[in-house]
């Protein structure tokens, strides 16, 4: 496995992004950040190294939710 595709728990990343726990599993959930389920909340989630790299160089393409999506102004 290379580093990028090293996987890495929620509090890892949590620490590199001096961010609470919470902060980032809520970007998992809302797809700021990709994460991948190990089945039970218990186990938690795993993050990819090149995914947060990503998100820091601001390269990764976050989709904006619906409700942030501008509407057209009507005629």
């Amino acid at each position: 496995m290379t580093d990028d595709e090293q996987l890495l728990t929620v509090d890892q990343v949590a620490r590199q992004l001096q961010l609470h726990p919470a902060t980032v599993r809520r970007w998992i959930k809302t797809g700021k950040l990709h994460g991948i389920s190990l089945g039970s909340d218990r186990a938690g989630w795993r993050i990819r190294r090149s995914e947060v790299q990503a998100l820091i160089q601001g390269t990764r393409q976050v989709p904006l939710p619906e409700a942030d999506v501008p509407k057209k102004l009507a005629a």
